[in-house]
């Protein structure tokens, strides 16, 4: 079984966007131990047969099947596999779930095809097929920029999360369209010119610092207040951060306390059955 894991942004700067349609990004990712499970069997027959707990995902758009599709085109792989997906991570949730599991459909076949190839070109497949599937090559605590194609291992402490859904999604192209609208109106000049770097961020390892960012926040709470209320009630209840995370919907707190901790995600749980307690995963 092959877990894919889910991500965190502890900041998210969103620079221009790009000739091609996509925005570049200046972003700290974090992997954290809530996970999908996903089992890779080979089949003797040519053919990729995906199924999942959650029927709908069970189609050719999912990013597991054309990561396997794409590795079979890219190789002349003859033979095919049957791809069994177990979703635990929520859907148009900012936590990278489908983005994940793709990156671990992608070395799982890698290996169960006998194709062997070194991180660096799974890296380059991995940007075929979504912005956010190379980091999940890699892994742990990264510096990913460009489109998210651009990604750099760096060593970040140790952080206990909770991460709340608040059981709706956010698509990340409409996050984008809204962002866009926003800034248009110049209503997050501020939040722009706020940008963290990963020396901001290693500097300030105690999890206080201010910059700890997302540019997404001033327009999707203008849009969501529910979720600037969910940030707001991390920090009461002991969140030294709270931050949106990726394009939403999610929002995460980090915590020095246990105590903390438990007693948060005992409130949050209540009220938001998809409610999380992950640890950083290295």
């Amino acid at each position: 079984m092959l877990k894919a894991h889910a991500k965190v942004n502890l900041t998210l700067n969103i620079l221009r966007r790009r000739n091609d349609g996509f925005h570049e990004i200046s972003s700290i990712f974090q992997e954290v131990t809530l996970f999908d499970e996903i089992a890779l069997e080979p089949l003797a027959e040519d053919k990729v047969i995906l199924t999942c707990n959650i029927k709908e995902l069970e189609n050719e758009d999912n990013l597991c099947y054309r990561a396997a599709m794409l590795l079979k085109e890219v190789f002349q792989i003859p033979k095919g596999a049957q791809i069994t997906l177990k979703k635990n991570i929520p859907i148009g949730a900012g936590l990278g779930g489908g983005s994940s599991d793709a990156a671990a459909v992608l070395m799982g076949l890698n290996t169960l095809w006998g194709i062997n190839l070194p991180e660096k070109d799974l890296l380059k497949i991995a940007a075929a097929i979504g912005s956010d599937v190379p980091f999940f090559i890699v892994g742990g605590s990264c510096a990913v920029s460009g489109k998210g194609e651009i990604v750099e291992k760096i060593s970040l402490p140790q952080m206990d999360f909770l991460i709340v859904f608040p059981g709706f999604s956010i698509p990340t192209k409409e996050a984008y369209a809204e962002f866009d609208r926003y800034c248009g109106k110049e209503k997050c000049r501020e939040a722009l010119e706020d940008g963290s770097s990963k020396d901001e961020v290693y500097a300030h390892q105690e999890l206080s610092c201010p910059k700890f960012h997302n540019d997404f926040e001033p327009a999707t709470f203008t849009k969501y207040p529910e979720l600037k209320k969910i940030k707001e009630g991390l920090q009461m209840k002991g969140a030294v951060q709270s931050l949106l995370s990726g394009s939403g919907s999610s929002v995460f707190g980090i915590f020095d306390s246990q105590k903390n901790l438990k007693e948060a995600f005992a409130h949050f749980k209540k009220i938001y059955p998809l409610s999380f307690m992950a640890k950083s995963k290295v």
